[in-house]
């Protein structure tokens, strides 16, 4: 059985939040009986983790979050959208902008030229970012 995992964080065992080291002990039991390859976001220094999950993963995929990247213009125009909405429609966007088009090209990339048994996204909030 072959499972692409997809994750809007990068799971590792010393991950200093805890949906990602839950999600990591998921992949770390799930990779015993199955072939994983993942797709994720990291942020800024994170990828040095990347041969760890090398090590319970077929194929790992990184997407750079681009949070910081993307410049401090488009963090603020983020921002101020985010403000605005809070007036006109009366709610909270929460997070920051991200590489979509990055993750979703390599997403695309990876169901051509793999077969997937299962698709399973590492939380439901994963679903902003397609």
């Amino acid at each position: 059985m072959k499972i692409l995992s997809l994750s809007q964080v990068m799971p590792y065992s010393n991950v200093a939040h805890a949906g990602g080291k839950v999600f990591y002990n998921h992949l770390l039991k799930l990779s015993k009986y199955v072939d994983i390859d993942l797709l994720c976001y990291y942020d800024l220094g994170e990828e040095v983790n990347k041969s760890e999950l090398e090590k319970i993963c077929k194929t790992v995929e990184l997407i750079d979050r681009g949070s910081l990247q993307g410049g401090l213009l488009n963090n603020i125009k983020f921002q101020i959208k985010k403000i605005i909405n809070l007036f006109l429609n009366k709610y909270i966007i929460l997070g920051y902008p991200v590489a979509i088009k990055m993750y979703i090209s390599k997403l695309q990339d990876m169901l051509i030229y793999n077969e997937y048994d299962v698709i399973e996204l590492s939380f439901t909030s994963s679903l902003t970012y397609l």
